[in-house]
């Protein structure tokens, strides 16, 4: 990855674009149901891939994921402490803000321990991916990448 944050950027501009944006394509000028969209994918799908799909053969997997996440992460953890601190969350939310105002995902301490450790810096991005892995396979291939988002309701029983 050239520039080190990746991961969480190319998922969230696919997430992005494949929630219909109109921007990326998608919209009032989609084609009638059932007529051939092509091969060609959003340039949001294919910056996806290209960061991505380390060994190239068209899908990324969920460990290719996490290594991308990893090497991000390490790069922002600037103290090596394994977590990021108050000054590291703060430097990588504003660069966030800088790079995609409205489309950013900020870091939180969910937890609160005054840290941002791996599972919190990731928790979106993984998110993320799960909705694209549309047959829940533990891989996203260019015709999950082509499809338009499926949307899942998760039922909670009431007491």
């Amino acid at each position: 990855m050239a520039h080190g944050i990746g991961a969480q950027l190319a998922i969230s501009m696919v997430v992005a674009a494949l929630a219909g944006c109109s921007s990326f394509g998608w919209g009032r000028s989609d084609p009638p149901p059932g007529a051939p969209r092509g091969d060609r994918l959003p340039s949001a799908a294919e910056k996806f891939l290209a960061e991505l799909d380390t060994d190239r053969d068209g899908v990324v997997t969920r460990a290719e994921l996490e290594g991308a996440l990893r090497v991000d992460f390490d790069m922002l953890d600037l103290n090596r402490n394994g977590g990021l601190d108050h000054d590291e969350v703060w430097t990588e939310n504003n660069r966030r803000w800088t790079e995609s105002r409205t489309t950013t995902s900020p870091l939180f301490d969910w937890n609160k321990d005054t840290i941002v450790d791996f599972d919190e810096f990731s928790s979106t991005t993984r998110s993320s991916f799960r909705q694209l892995d549309r047959n829940a396979d533990g891989t996203v291939d260019r015709d999950e990448l082509r499809s338009r988002p499926v949307r899942r309701v998760i039922v909670i029983p009431q007491r």
